[in-house]
């Protein structure tokens, strides 16, 4: 039985760290963070959805769980030009992958 329960924690901690995080932070241009900036995780070329996240006070969003492939983010705001990530790969499980700062600009609205 001591066995088993050994085994059964070695299987599950594995499984814990086989978990890989996405994460990253939304600013304005002038360095200050944007809270509730709406942030899609697109997989490869696709163009549907695979997750959405919104900024916390401080501009920081995390995916977690996702699986190994190429992806993509894509930024939006109200009042704020939409803003697309460059693809990025996951190959290894269990990391976490720290996307560069992502500095949106206001949107000219000109009548």
């Amino acid at each position: 039985m001591k066995t088993f329960i050994t085994i059964l924690i070695l299987i599950i901690s594995g499984s814990l760290e086989a978990q890989t995080n996405i994460q990253g932070i939304a600013r304005e241009a002038n360095n200050g963070p944007l809270e509730s900036v709406s942030v899609s995780l697109y997989k490869g070329a696709d163009t549907t959805i695979s997750k959405t996240t919104i900024t916390d006070k401080e501009g920081r969003f995390v995916f977690s769980e996702i699986p190994a492939g190429i992806y993509h983010v894509r930024i939006s705001a109200i009042g704020f030009e939409s803003l697309t990530g460059s693809d990025f790969s996951i190959a290894t499980k269990g990391k976490t992958v720290e996307l560069p700062v992502f500095d949106l600009h206001r949107k000219n609205n000109e009548l």
